[in-house]
């Protein structure tokens, strides 16, 4: 990889924010650090992923992303089970998704999701 790509890589998370702010748009979804991004976003991306995104005034899901970010993998990794109650939650205000919630998939996506950034920490 030439030094140009490695940097690239590692402020793509800042041009995307930088974008969406240009746009007017997706304020709530920008990531505010500019360091790689922490279990809370990995989390984030992959629920969007499948159109599972945060609903409202209400909805804690940026918050708790922001403290996963804060906290580290290390921290998350430590308290999965919450997360999983996080997780399970906010899927029960969502009719469907509340009835498709599986704990273990849950926490096979979350520990996924630590292990992404512990592997963008390292670039």
């Amino acid at each position: 990889m030439t030094p140009l790509e490695l940097h690239k890589l590692r402020h793509a998370e800042a041009l995307k924010a930088e974008e969406l702010r240009s746009l007017g748009g997706g304020a709530e979804m920008v990531e505010e650090s500019v360091g790689p991004p922490g279990p809370g976003t990995f989390l984030r991306r992959a629920l969007g992923s499948i159109g599972i995104q945060p609903r409202g005034e209400k909805c804690k899901c940026n918050e708790r992303a922001k403290l996963m970010d804060e906290k580290g993998a290390d921290w998350c990794e430590a308290n999965l089970e919450e997360i999983i109650d996080w997780l399970e939650e906010e899927a029960k205000k969502r009719p469907l998704v509340g009835r498709l919630f599986n704990r273990t998939a849950a926490g096979f996506l979350v520990r996924r999701c630590i292990r992404q950034a512990r592997e963008a920490a390292q670039v």
